[in-house]
Parts: C-alpha cells; structure tokens; sequence
C-alpha cells in the first residue's frame, strides 16, 4: 500500500523487490524496481539517474535495507518497520533514530477511504483465514514473502 500512497501524493517511487515481484510492483506504480538480491542494487539506482533519496520506507532489516546506504543523507528520512533491525542496520548513513507513534485520525482515514473508493489504493489480500487458523496466518507472514494481506476472520 506504501507505493499507491505515495504515488497518489505525486512522488516519485523506487521499488526494491525479487525479481519474480517486478511486473507486480510496476502494476502498485512504482516508477522504477530493482532487484535487492543484486549485491550493490544502489548502483542500479544511481545508473538511473537517482543520485539520492529523500525517503526510505523498509519494512524489512538486512541486506535491501543496508544495501541503500550510499543513497542516504543527512536529510533521508528511513522509516524502518522491522522488530528486527540490528545494529548494524541502524547504521546504514548519517541518520538518527526516534520512535514513532501512529495515531488514527479521522479526515485522514476518510482519505484513504476514498482512495480505495475510487481504485486509486487497492487492498490485494493473499488469504482470509478463520480465527482457528490464526497460527497459520503468522506462519505465512513470518515468511516475509506473502503478497497482500493476511486477513483472520473471527466470525462466519
């Protein structure tokens, strides 16, 4: 969902993904997708003209992570997701750590509402579970590799 929403804010996107989720991140609207398996995909990135970003967005740690370290400044602002982030992650450029709390607010839920309303967000699911199968469903998510989300439904 990261990429449709920033495509709808007007920003210009670059996509890490496995090669076989390509044509998939492309169709999400990303402007330009690289393969973080590639040992040095920042290269990739600046061969196209890119020279530095003014975001990353990471929901994982590790190599696609750390590997965009040669595109970060001190005004790159890295919003990683990952309970997983070690140390040596945090350490991808000259940037600074902060929690961050979220907080539900209501014009923008109404936005996002509309966004789906109009086919400008979609929401791919990769499974509706029962509850029962819950164990299931953070089996699938732990994978890292699930497309869409995973949705419990508590009631028949």
């Amino acid at each position: 969902m990261a990429v449709q929403l920033a495509k709808t804010a007007g920003i210009c996107v670059v996509a890490t993904a496995s090669p076989n989720n390509h044509e998939h991140a492309c169709a999400l609207g990303a402007d330009l997708v690289v393969d973080y398996n590639r040992e040095d995909f920042a290269r990739t990135i600046i061969d196209a003209g890119i020279r530095r970003v003014d975001s990353i967005f990471a929901p994982y740690a590790g190599h696609s992570l750390r590997g965009s370290a040669s595109l970060v400044d001190e005004q790159t602002t890295v919003v990683l997701l990952s309970p997983e982030a070690t140390e040596q992650d945090m350490r991808i450029g000259p940037v600074q750590t902060q929690t961050l709390i979220v907080q539900a607010r209501g014009e923008e839920l109404r936005r996002v509402a509309e966004f789906c309303d109009t086919g400008a967000l979609r929401v791919e699911l990769a499974a509706v579970l029962p509850l029962k199968d819950a164990a299931r469903a953070q089996q699938m998510s732990a994978t890292q590799h699930t497309r869409g989300k995973i949705v419990l439904k508590v009631v028949d």
